[in-house]
């Protein structure tokens, strides 16, 4: 310990040997009591001491010589050492101690403690000897004292085993006679009659402000106990009493209606100061009050101590309720109790805490109007801050809070809430570091930007430019957009302003407003997604890439959609890159815009151009337009669609006039044109006009297109018709061949005949 350390200091100084009247000296020798504080820790050690006496509480005027104790013994703060500074020192007036401390053989360099420690009566007893009164008289025998020899003397103070009465000489006027348990104390000559006595029994017909029990000069009134000073009235500064009860209290030279109710070696200067009772207690604040305890301080003005040990009121109005080594250090501050708490803002209050059981860490209020509830370490730093609880906490952002925390059973690791209005509620480690930051509890979340909030988890962030940003959980999740949102999972990113990660791991919204729904974990596999463009979604799946203008990704794996407006539902390995375009099942590639393209995986399949609708179904494809099995089919290998034509799925079966058919479609006209659509210079087109075949035909069905059945149909029927007039148009020739072979052969005969 270093003297220059040395904060404080209460010194006791009693007289310890006993007094009678007696011709023989009792010596000049005293023994002073005092305690040595180094900081606000008792000092324990060897040290170096001087005393010198002074007529001046402000060290003027030193009487007799100073005195150097080497190598006194101080245990918990506490030491005795006997002083002699020798006749002719203490002969009446008030003297002041000084003290003067230093470790052993420090080299003469002492400090001077201060206050000077004002001297009690105690050590006047070394004047007794050839006083002009005596202090006490014990076991006087009858006829043994005389007027004579203490003529003129002031009033004996007290008188034990008196044998006969004693009659003081002419000028004194006053006569002590004892009877029985009855002392009375009359004054004769010219002090008055025996209307003045007051007896041990009680007294009758006094009269208010008039009779008194007391002195008229400016001394102590005394009362003592088997010999000891028990009670004391002390004129004060101003004139007001001050009252000091129990043993070794003293008041200060400036103290002025100050009330010291009992206890050991309180001291009280401030005026209409209080201490209750106690020990070492020092009340110095005006009108400051100081319950008990011990070695507690009440120096601010109305400052209130109600007790525990070692605590100190420094700030005007304000509090310490108890506990040990609490400081309420501003004005209208308050320490409800606990342990090395410290309250240096004005109007703070901090409830306790500072110990818990097995730690000593105090709590600290430093911010005006802040709060601390209790716990243990915690440091409400800035104005209107609030820590509820918890371990090492901190809230040092204008108006923050801490609820509490910092504690999970294992680790100690406070929360902080350095942004304005900034909140923690629990947790471990979280910080909320921006204006109006929150963080409801979890482990390592940093909440580092205006307006955002993570609910809890471990290890998320938010970062510029996060503003009013959210994580609502997780671990490990990273915000740096504007209004982003992360609700949870593992090691997810979203630096898109407005954009939106719902969960799973390892997947990042990048593209402003673009949405990630969660995925990024098959059970084996970590591979996140990312939705970089502007309003693009990724729902789910594995090491999907939304890359483009809302571009969508339903699920899936390692599908990249990067045309814009583009889709891939889900699937596997599928590219959408065309504007607008669509890829599915797996392996397809839509390159060209507004393209659709089916895979089934069995080969890599590309978009056939713009606009195009492209399958790969090796195993054949289907078309179910109604009630099964009502559509078309392309077979496996099959260039051919295939409608239904089952016997067992037709109904109001009748024959057709097939020839009629021919007749009608023969009657039907047969145009070429192009579609209005097509360009002129385009290879026409050759066939009916629906309208006309729908009349022959099908008449009130729909006369804007004509169907691959209808057409089939009717061509069926009239290749039929045309077969029968063929066959009837063959037998006729077969005739006719077989008139002209007859002919022939008439012909031939008759020719032979000539």
């Amino acid at each position: 310990m270093k003297t220059k350390r040395i904060l404080k200091h209460f010194a006791l100084c009693y007289l310890l040997s006993a007094f009678c009247l007696s011709s023989h000296a009792q010596g000049t020798a005293f023994t002073y009591q005092g305690r040595l504080n180094d900081g606000a820790t008792r000092a324990t050690g060897s040290y170096d001491l001087t005393f010198a006496v002074f007529t001046d509480s402000n060290g003027v005027n030193q009487v007799g010589s100073t005195l150097t104790n080497t190598a006194t013994v101080i245990t918990n703060g506490l030491f005795t050492s006997v002083l002699d500074f020798g006749p002719g020192i203490f002969t009446g007036p008030p003297l002041w101690l000084q003290i003067g401390v230093e470790t052993n053989g420090g080299g003469g360099s002492f400090t001077a403690l201060a206050p000077l420690q004002q001297l009690t009566p105690a050590p006047y007893a070394i004047y007794s000897s050839g006083a002009g009164s005596a202090v006490s008289a014990n076991g006087v025998a009858a006829g043994s004292v005389t007027g004579a020899g203490i003529a003129g003397s002031s009033v004996v103070k007290s008188l034990n085993n008196l044998q006969d009465a004693v009659t003081l000489a002419p000028g004194a006027n006053v006569t002590i006679t004892p009877s029985g348990n009855t002392l009375t104390i009359a004054s004769s000559g010219g002090g008055g009659g025996g209307s003045n006595n007051w007896s041990l029994t009680g007294n009758s017909g006094t009269t208010a402000g008039v009779d008194f029990l007391g002195t008229t000069d400016n001394q102590p009134l005394e009362l003592h106990i088997n010999g000891t000073l028990a009670f004391r009235l002390v004129p004060g500064y101003y004139g007001n009493p001050n009252v000091v009860g129990g043993w070794q209290n003293s008041v200060g030279p400036y103290a002025d209606a100050v009330t010291i109710a009992g206890g050991y070696g309180n001291s009280a200067s401030g005026t209409a100061a209080t201490v209750g009772g106690g020990y070492a207690n020092t009340a110095n604040g005006n009108y400051a009050t100081l319950g008990g305890g011990i070695g507690n301080y009440a120096n601010g003005t109305y400052a209130t101590m109600c007790g525990g040990q070692n605590n100190s009121v420094a700030g005007q109005h304000a509090a310490v309720g108890g506990g040990s080594d609490n400081q309420a250090g501003n004005e209208y501050s308050t320490v409800a109790g606990g342990y090395q708490n410290i309250n240096y803002g004005i109007g703070a209050f901090i409830g306790g805490g500072g110990y818990d059981g097995t730690t000593f860490a105090g709590n600290m209020a430093n911010g005006n109007a802040t709060t601390v509830g209790g716990g243990l370490g915690n440091i409400a730093g800035n104005t209107y801050a609030t820590v509820g609880g918890g371990y090492g906490n901190q809230a040092t952002g204008l108006g923050s809070f801490v609820g509490g925390g910092g504690y999970d059973g294992t680790s100690y690791i406070g929360n902080t809430a350095s942004g304005a209005a900034a909140t923690v509620a629990g947790g471990l480690g979280n910080q909320a570091t921006a204006l109006w930051a929150t963080v409801g509890g979890g482990h390592g979340n940093i909440c580092g930007f205006v307006e955002a909030t993570i609910g809890g988890g471990y290890g998320n962030i938010i970062n510029n430019p996060g503003q009013a940003a959210t994580i609502g959980g997780g671990a490990g999740n990273l915000i740096s957009g504007f209004g982003a949102t992360i609700g949870g999972g593992f090691e997810n990113t979203n630096s898109g302003a407005y954009a939106t990660v719902s969960g799973g791991a390892y997947n990042r919204a990048s593209g402003p407003g673009s949405f990630v729904g969660g995925g990024g974990y098959d059970g084996t596999s970590y591979s996140g997604n990312t939705a970089s463009g502007q309003a693009s979604t990724v729902a789910g799946g594995l090491g999907n890439l939304a890359g483009s203008y809302y571009a969508t990704v339903g699920g899936g794996e390692s599908n990249n959609c990067s045309g814009e407006y583009a889709t891939i539902p889900g699937g596997y390995n599928n590219q959408a890159k065309g504007t607008g375009s669509f890829a599915a099942g797996q392996s397809a590639t839509a390159n060209d815009n507004n393209s659709f393209i089916w895979g089934d995986g069995s080969r890599a399949g590309v978009s056939q151009g713009v606009n195009s609708f492209s399958v790969l179904a090796t195993g054949g494809a289907w078309f179910f337009s109604g009630a099964y099995p009502a559509g078309v089919k392309l077979l496996a290998n099959g260039t051919q669609w295939i409608s239904i034509s089952d016997r067992n799925a037709k109904k109001n079966i009748v024959p057709v006039d097939c020839q009629a058919v021919l007749e009608k479609l023969a009657a039907i006209p047969i145009q070429q044109w192009n579609y209005k659509w097509e360009k002129d210079s385009d290879v026409p087109n050759i066939g009916p006009m629906a309208q006309d075949f729908k009349h022959a035909f099908y008449p009130g069905r729909d006369d804007k297109g004509i169907g691959t059945l209808e057409f089939d149909g009717v061509e069926l029927a009239a290749i039929q018709g045309l077969n029968q007039k063929l066959n009837e148009k063959d037998a006729e020739i077969q005739d006719l061949k077989q008139s002209v072979a007859d002919l022939k052969k008439l012909v031939q005969s008759l020719a032979e005949k000539k």
